[in-house]
């Protein structure tokens, strides 16, 4: 999961290190590498482990290039970090934000985690529901949607399109529910496919990758199944004349954030 944020107490000016170390030569220097190391750990995202890469950490030269700070003041803020208990360095040379649950909700972001591979687990029992019980037609209209035509007193209407019988009436339909949106079967409409599969291999790649870090997304579907919940958990309330153009809005905003 790809965490965009740490706590930082409105009182944080108030500690007594953080005085402390602002009355030295360098404080102000030492104060925005404490800052930095901060933010390191978080985007790192390991429990306030702070390194270049699993297994290699960082050197002081390293640091130095990365903090944007000389040498010296990068040894000097390790030095007093570590003097007055803010970071402990380990003996695989990985420096350890201590207590770390001041900056980071840990509880918080795991119930996060555990919420996305539910939703996940859960779309896809909805998803292997509706491949056992729903009979595909020649026109790919199922029996469900037929008999919701029934109960609402529905007469299809004529497709006017040139176009073959190849194209479901389905994916033509405009999903205003989010009923709809959650039973709707996008692995078989044709438009949709057509449409997501119209983006560079790589470019859906990234988007994979770049989900994978908030849950359970191995596949293309997995990534189009994360961003239909999102839809609908993001405005419980709020209806759209369209979900699908919603959701393939939201889609095209995920690769522009790129």
């Amino acid at each position: 999961m790809d965490v965009k944020w740490i706590k930082i107490c409105v009182d944080i000016f108030d500690d007594e290190a953080i005085e402390l170390i602002e009355q030295m030569p360098e404080g102000d220097a030492i104060i925005v590498i404490w800052l930095k190391l901060l933010t390191k750990a978080g985007k790192i995202n390991n429990s306030g482990l702070i390194y270049f890469k699993e297994n290699i950490p960082y050197t002081d030269e390293m640091l130095s290039t990365i903090l944007k700070r000389n040498i010296g003041t990068i040894r000097l803020a390790l030095q007093v970090f570590q003097k007055f208990g803010m970071i402990e360095i380990l003996e695989t040379n990985e420096i350890l934000i201590s207590n770390w649950d001041k900056h980071q909700n840990l509880e918080r972001l795991e119930k996060i985690r555990e919420q996305t591979k539910d939703r996940v687990r859960k779309y896809r029992d909805n998803q292997k529901l509706l491949t056992c019980n729903v009979t595909v037609t020649h026109g790919n209209a199922t029996d469900i949607d037929k008999d919701k035509d029934k109960d609402n007193n529905i007469v299809p209407k004529k497709n006017k399109s040139s176009k073959s019988g190849n194209e479901s009436n389905n994916n033509n339909a405009t999903i205003k529910t989010k009923e709809e949106l959650q039973a709707w079967d996008f692995k078989n409409d044709e438009n949709f496919k057509e449409w997501f599969l119209k983006f560079p291999e790589e470019t859906r790649e990234a988007l994979l990758k770049k989900y994978s870090k908030r849950g359970t997304c191995e596949k293309p579907s997995d990534y189009i199944a994360m961003k239909i919940e999102e839809i609908i958990n993001y405005h419980p309330k709020k209806p759209y004349k369209d979900y699908k153009k919603v959701l393939q809005n939201w889609i095209n905003m995920d690769i522009d954030r790129l």
